[in-house]
């Protein structure tokens, strides 16, 4: 596990929480903003009077620290395999933007604009990120803009990037929209794009590229959850994100909604059941050995949940203010 102190970036073990590495940066940085497909490198990032910093630095913690300040407005959006080609969301306005791609070793941004094949190099592409996941030397991500939802496959070998078109609606109110995500399957053969708040999931065979949908009636409101501190917690802390994972035995999709979460079958997309819809569920994630699924429950109880009855087993852990599921592991 990773996490960054302004100029300080360090290293746990993720079971015992031990410090295992250290190393101090020469600029000041906010945040860990993505890493390599297989790991080997860390992006990390910061603003200061109107500029933004990137830099990428080796997951063992050593070596040279590759940076850059741009003075345009740019978030990242993934990073070589070798640490030194940085993809960038160039943005042109609220919703439009560029993808670029910026030489770490050489310090210049590629004069090239990254885009679909048989597009003007001009173009600008529409939507809002939502998710992204990254598949051997391609990374996914999920947008929605004025033409739906869309996945933008970027490949790290410089490539043409390839837009899959999800099937669903055009225009959401922001609340459904923000739980547009991604699940990757546990063989790496599909990926799935759902939104459970709206009841629509798409699975996209990444070896052939046939993208086949589904839609289901989602959860509606059970109880009375949404009590004044509720809602006010969820709207301070923007804990309305979309949340999805796959049982490690490929056969099932989590998602969920605004109210409770949905269980889908993942060959034939049709709804298996929706869960505690007098809760809000986020955060979701299978333990390795599917026995167990893992939420945040209303915002601060990290709840173990039986996958097969959705039967909450017990409360893990109760805190005061939000948090998430970062990592599950093995038991040793």
């Amino acid at each position: 596990m990773f996490a960054v102190y302004g100029t300080d970036l360090r290293s746990f073990d993720s079971a015992t929480g031990a410090l295992t590495a250290e190393l101090r940066l020469p600029d000041h940085y906010s945040e860990i903003a993505g890493r390599s497909p297989s790991g080997g490198y860390l992006v990390l990032a910061g603003s200061e009077n109107g500029a933004t910093r990137f830099a990428s630095v080796s997951s063992r913690l050593e070596g040279a620290v590759r940076s850059v300040v741009l003075t345009s407005n740019f978030s990242s959006d993934a990073l070589s395999e070798d640490g030194r080609w940085l993809y960038l969301i160039e943005h042109a306005s609220a919703l439009d933007y560029r993808v670029r791609r910026y030489d770490l070793d050489q310090g210049r941004m590629d004069p090239n604009i990254l885009v679909e094949k048989g597009a003007s190099a001009t173009e600008l592409m529409n939507g809002e990120r939502y998710a992204s996941v990254a598949v051997n030397s391609t990374v996914y991500s999920l947008y929605y803009g004025r033409n739906g939802a869309f996945v933008h496959a970027l490949a790290l070998d410089g490539g043409p990037i390839q837009c899959i078109d999800v099937p669903g609606p055009r225009a959401l109110d922001p609340q459904r929209q923000s739980l547009w995500t991604l699940a990757l399957s546990p063989g790496h053969d599909a990926l799935f794009a759902v939104n459970a708040a709206e009841g629509v999931v798409s699975r996209i065979d990444l070896r052939g590229g046939q993208v086949r949908s589904g839609t289901f009636s989602p959860p509606s409101a059970a109880g009375a959850w949404w009590s004044p501190v509720t809602s006010a917690q969820a709207k301070e802390f923007d804990q309305g994100a979309g949340s999805a994972t796959v049982s490690p035995d490929g056969k099932t999709l989590y998602a969920n909604s605004l109210y409770g979460y949905v269980a889908i079958d993942a060959a034939t997309l049709k709804l298996r059941g929706s869960y505690h819809s007098e809760s809000l569920v986020s955060s979701l994630a299978v333990t390795p050995d599917g026995r167990w699924l893992l939420a945040v429950r209303d915002l601060n109880d990290l709840v173990r949940i039986d996958p097969a009855s959705g039967r909450f087993d017990r409360v893990l852990l109760s805190v005061h203010g939000p948090i998430a599921v970062l990592q599950v592991d093995s038991l040793s």
